[in-house]
């Protein structure tokens, strides 16, 4: 502003642009909300039926939702397809990246660590209190009745099976618990959400983070600028398709083996040998269990991290097995919890609160109440 002010002529150039309008918020169809919508169960029996059923997989173990990915090639697969027969009724990608949202929160929510674990929690103190623990009279007074599952019959056919949920005595018995819980989990969402907002400008415009998971469906649901529906920087991308190819060969090989062990297994991933084995005395041993696997979809995931990260999660891991040998080496073992590395996890998760604490007292600046 000084130098407009010393300069009159930059002050009637700058008294002569036109502010640009700000970008609108793309339009999104009532049709993409419903899609979402429908295809929340499909991918909940889908993700119950790997983690809980088959235990295996486990998608929502890993930072990169790979269901959600999966669902979300088919809908862009399939978009590209509308595009060339009607172009009106082809998902944008506003609207496909909503879908993809959608499916990843309720990914969460049906994951092995949150809803699979909740609704077993809400009956086994019931379910399973004997006479030696008796669980109803340690923790009667602190259960909350009104938020559990506690009929005896309802509870016998959940966890011994020869049963069906769809009874009016069951109905009665879980329908409490899981309203409850469904309008905790409900709040909880929307608190996420308002924090979301707090951190948003101090992470996005102050850090300026990355935000590496979002490339991979931002890049799936781009389009070139004639509108065939696939993006020039990821479905043309050769490397991309090399990397892949080896990936899903590998993958398919070793599947194959599982089934047919008579076909060769390509760096089976179920077999994993421990670095321990090659040190089996005092101090290395103390090592522990130190894998060796390969596990392609690991290095895909690594490709969408920073450098500076991915040397961190290197660094500091043999860090954390050289704290264990130097331990031993010392005789510091006779204390079992050295080096205490739950305590310095913990302060590593601590550190993360820092930003949090500047966003908070920025609020003033950002205009939020």
């Amino acid at each position: 502003m000084s130098t407009i002010k010393s300069n009159p002529l930059l002050a009637v150039e700058a008294s002569t642009v036109v502010p640009q309008p700000l970008n609108r918020a793309p339009r999104l169809r009532k049709r993409a909300i419903a899609l979402g919508v429908l295809l929340l169960p499909v991918n909940a029996f889908w993700q119950v039926d790997m983690e809980f059923v088959r235990y295996s997989a486990h998608p929502s173990g890993v930072s990169l939702f790979f269901n959600c990915i999966f669902a979300l090639v088919v809908l862009v697969a399939l978009n590209g397809l509308i595009l060339r027969v009607r172009r009106s009724l082809a998902l944008t990608q506003a609207e496909l990246l909503l879908v993809y949202s959608m499916l990843c929160i309720g990914t969460c929510m049906a994951g092995h660590d949150f809803g699979q674990v909740l609704v077993g929690t809400l009956a086994w103190p019931y379910a399973f209190s004997t006479p030696a623990h008796d669980y109803q009279r340690v923790l009667g007074n602190t259960l909350p009745r009104w938020a559990m599952v506690h009929n005896a019959d309802a509870l016998y056919g959940f966890y011994h099976g020869h049963d069906t949920f769809y009874t009016l005595a069951h109905l009665k018995a879980w329908l409490p618990a899981v309203a409850v819980w469904t309008g905790f989990v409900t709040v909880l969402l929307g608190v996420m959400l308002c924090i979301n907002v707090v951190l948003r400008k101090q992470w996005t415009d102050n850090e300026r983070l990355s935000y590496p998971l979002v490339r991979m469906p931002l890049d799936l649901t781009s389009r070139q600028p004639l509108g065939s529906g696939v993006s020039a920087s990821l479905w043309t991308s050769r490397l991309f398709w090399t990397g892949f190819s080896l990936a899903a060969g590998m993958d398919v090989m070793n599947s194959l083996n599982y089934y047919y062990p008579a076909i060769p297994a390509i760096f089976p991933s179920n077999v994993s040998n421990s670095l321990q084995s090659y040190f089996p005395y005092k101090p290395w041993n103390a090592i522990g269990w130190t894998p060796m696997t390969f596990y392609p979809f690991v290095v895909g995931l690594g490709m969408l991290l920073p450098l500076d990260f991915l040397f961190s999660c290197w660094f500091f891991y043999l860090g954390w097995k050289l704290q264990a040998v130097a331990v031993v080496a010392m005789a510091w073992d006779a204390d079992p919890q050295m080096p205490y590395a739950h305590y310095q996890c913990l302060g590593g998760y601590l550190s993360f609160f820092r930003p949090i604490n500047r966003c908070l007292t920025s609020l003033p600046e950002t205009g939020i109440p």
